[in-house]
């Protein structure tokens, strides 16, 4: 979960469109768990290509969880 998770950090941190596909894969993995709603709220900021928003929102998930992404 952590992996997939991280993938789309950096993507988002640099402002990849490729953020918006990965995002959508972690959407897909999470899907069904106690964490998919909190995932799909922060991912709503995609559509108007607010990466940073997205970023944020996903940093503070990862942080609640206890998740290590190795990333900042």
């Amino acid at each position: 979960m952590e992996r997939k998770v991280a993938r789309p950090i950096p993507l988002l941190a640099e402002n990849k469109f490729d953020a918006i596909g990965c995002f959508k894969e972690l959407q897909a993995c999470v899907a069904q768990t106690a964490v998919a709603e909190e995932i799909a709220e922060a991912g709503k900021s995609l559509s108007d290509l607010r990466f940073d928003i997205v970023l944020d929102r996903l940093r503070r998930i990862t942080q609640a969880q206890g998740w290590n992404t190795g990333r900042s």
